[in-house]
């Protein structure tokens, strides 16, 4: 079978990569559909083909939301002029599958999309299902709604992501299923270094900074360590800040935490993740709200321990007290507490890594993935009703 991955702006290099070499590993005859991005490269692999037709004049701006008014105008207009060669090449390959990754303008996109269904199934992986977490407008939201009524199936990452979307009536439940967010294996390999073990632990946040990954929340409980172990630990906070960052030094200076806080507020080149991570004693997650977390795959993928809020799918990775510790949304003394039980711990540090290495394989691997996304290919390519993939809890129950 044929499939073309469809991620327009390329927004997701590392989960788009690894679908399409799991999907060509599995006997598909794959090519990604996205924009070329330099600086985003990640471990191109050539089991599958790639068209990078897309957005080719503002391929140089950054895809994370933290563009100038005047670049998201740009932008737009780049990516509407290269619908037309996009459509064109469709025509002539014409996949049996088009299975998106993200839709950039919604309101737009469903024109071209109704096209499209007539020559391909379609298929759209909802990565999140609260519209970018606020940085969309309402008619976009709108734009998104009709649009997924135009897929022949839609993938979520998690349980609570596929309630959501049931709550709110978005599509049938007959053309929702659940397929788990992969390990990104790549960022575990790619460094040659050691876990630190020494008496110097350090915490690391990373990721865009924006209100909902809650970094404020994370100082305050940094804050509330003990002095002892405050001061032979180092929080690193790396990402870019799609938001004001003053305030968040500002909070800092005002706990008296300043000088343990390491700040790396700009685009973090894909060389530095393994790094970043393969150094980290514990990886933070002390977000408000999420459905599932790119920055948690890298984590386990790099055997780290994880704090985080046990909200939307983390907890339906990360059990308290085996892969780390998950505490209450908004509770920075929580959190606080969680992090001197798992620091204070060499024993209870090396037993979550252990059983965080475990979390690799099984459902989070992407042969398992690429088998759960090739049977719903299968099932509308029959022309017969794709079998409901169950919840993830009653598939490890069986």
């Amino acid at each position: 079978m044929t499939v073309a991955v469809v991620d327009p702006r390329g927004y997701t290099p590392p989960y788009d990569q690894s679908l399409c070499a799991a999907l060509a590993r599995a006997g598909c005859k794959v090519r990604l559909m996205t924009a070329e991005h330099g600086e985003l490269e990640w471990a191109p692999d050539q089991s599958y083909e790639r068209w990078t037709g897309f957005c080719d004049f503002t391929r140089s701006f950054p895809t994370d939301g933290s563009c100038t008014a005047v670049q998201k105008a740009m932008q737009a207009g780049d990516y509407l002029l290269s619908i037309a060669n996009f459509l064109a090449f469709v025509g002539r390959e014409t996949p049996d599958v088009l299975h998106f990754q993200w839709l950039p303008l919604p309101l737009f996109d469903q024109l071209y999309l109704r096209h499209l269904r007539r020559r391909s199934k379609l298929v759209l992986t909802l990565h999140n299902t609260t519209f970018f977490h606020g940085a969309v407008s309402q008619a976009r939201a709108w734009g998104l709604r009709a649009a997924l009524k135009l897929f022949d199936a839609v993938v979520v990452h998690t349980n609570f992501s596929r309630r959501r979307v049931l709550e709110r009536g978005w599509i049938e439940e007959e053309r929702l299923h659940v397929v788990p967010h992969g390990v990104f294996d790549h960022y575990g390999a790619a460094s040659n270094q050691q876990t630190d073990r020494s008496a110097e632990k350090q915490l690391l946040f990373f990721g865009n900074l924006q209100p909902y990954k809650g970094v404020d929340i994370l100082l305050r409980a940094f804050a509330k360590l003990d002095r002892e172990l405050l001061q032979k630990t180092t929080l690193v906070i790396a990402g870019r800040p799609i938001m004001d960052p003053e305030p968040l030094f500002a909070l800092a200076r005002e706990l008296g935490i300043g000088h343990r806080v390491r700040w790396m507020l700009r685009s973090i080149k894909e060389e530095e993740v393994s790094t970043l991570f393969h150094a980290a004693t514990a990886v933070v997650l002390p977000y408000r709200e999420i459905d599932q977390s790119g920055v948690l795959m890298t984590a386990i993928a790099c055997g780290k321990p994880v704090l985080a809020s046990a909200v939307g799918g983390i907890p339906e990775t990360v059990q308290d007290g085996i892969h780390g510790c998950l505490v209450p949304p908004d509770d920075s003394e929580a959190l606080a507490q969680a992090t001197t039980r798992l620091l204070s711990s060499d024993g209870r540090l090396c037993e979550m890594r252990e059983a965080v290495e475990k979390l690799r394989e099984g459902r989070f691997s992407w042969n398992h993935i690429s088998a759960e996304t090739t049977k719903i290919y299968r099932g509308l390519l029959t022309d017969s009703a794709v079998p409901m993939a169950p919840p993830l809890a009653a598939r490890e129950a069986a």
